[in-house]
């Protein structure tokens, strides 16, 4: 089986490290995520040599550096970087739309089964809240309306499924349509396609109604589901935030976890893991099991590096 992931990134020394860190992660799984491609699509108008140049580790790896064309930038700024990861086409039976900030633990084989079929379709983990509620002519996004008054914007069937926010505990927000978090979302070639011509239309119709800075994730949702794709709700294994009230609310042990995202930073700062005296000053007792979890695995990359 032929899969791919994809990561958009700023040219930091915080995000370069991630990235490399996704890689050790990714290959230590062995079977086909050995041979797995990573594309890396750099923003900023950064010259894509440099990138190539400051990561000479990925020489020995299925790793390709992209840059964000300048006009792309330019118009959409990092919301452009984000979607041009879209554009690409593939010869990956599936492909992962990842942040750099997220790490494989176990494989995704079961995903993988469930995308790699002959029609469009996505897989992705609920998004914990709500889109910010900024600079918008939209309802709060907190309120009944937010969803429908999108949907209705942008001509699209309200959907029979509905879902609840991940980290909504008690119900208390209405429930959406899917909406994906993006630091893991599975595709096939036939989703990557659509949206590679349809989401800078969308999102530019986005940015006419709100500035929320999840345009990105809304934008996935509408496109999704205007186009009809199957959409496969995940559980958190594979989108687990290093934050105690998710897991706990999702009822996850570190055994079943398959996708960490280590966003928070409360203990473990993602800027920093590129810095050996930074991990190696690390407690190996984390109160988080999600960073418990990588915490070694960070440990165990620099000591190999």
């Amino acid at each position: 089986m032929n899969i791919e992931f994809r990561i958009p990134i700023a040219p930091t020394l915080g995000f370069f490290g991630q990235v490399e860190f996704f890689n050790f992660c990714l290959r230590r799984l062995g079977g086909i995520y050995t041979e797995a491609k990573i594309n890396v699509y750099v923003g900023e108008n950064f010259k894509i040599g440099e990138a190539i140049k400051q990561n000479s580790w990925s020489n020995d790896y299925n790793v390709e550096w992209k840059a964000v064309p300048e006009q792309i930038f330019n118009k959409y700024d990092m919301y452009g970087t984000a979607n041009w990861r879209y554009n690409d086409k593939t010869e990956a039976k599936v492909v992962i739309q990842s942040d750099a900030d997220t790490v494989l633990v176990r494989d995704i084989d079961d995903v993988i089964r469930q995308i790699d079929i002959p029609f469009p379709a996505i897989a992705g983990h609920n998004a914990h809240s709500p889109p910010e509620t900024k600079g918008t002519i939209l309802p709060e996004s907190t309120s009944d309306r937010y969803w429908p008054e999108i949907f209705r914007i942008f001509n699209i069937e309200w959907p029979k499924e509905l879902h609840q926010y991940s980290m909504d505990a008690e119900g208390l927000l209405p429930k959406i349509p899917p909406y994906f978090n993006l630091g893991f979302v599975a595709m096939n070639p036939l989703a990557l396609e659509i949206l590679g011509r349809k989401i800078d239309e969308v999102h530019e119709r986005l940015t006419s109604v709100t500035e929320s800075f999840m345009r990105c994730q809304i934008g996935l949702t509408l496109v999704s589901q205007r186009e009809k794709f199957k959409i496969i709700t995940l559980g958190a294994e594979y989108n687990m935030s290093n934050d105690s009230t998710h897991q706990k609310l999702n009822h996850k042990k570190r055994e079943d976890f398959r996708v960490i995202h280590y966003l928070r930073t409360a203990e473990l700062d993602r800027s920093k893991i590129y810095d050996p005296d930074y991990v190696n000053g690390l407690s190996d007792t984390m109160n988080n099991d999600a960073n418990s979890v990588i915490v070694p695995l960070l440990k165990e990359w620099h000591y190999q590096r």
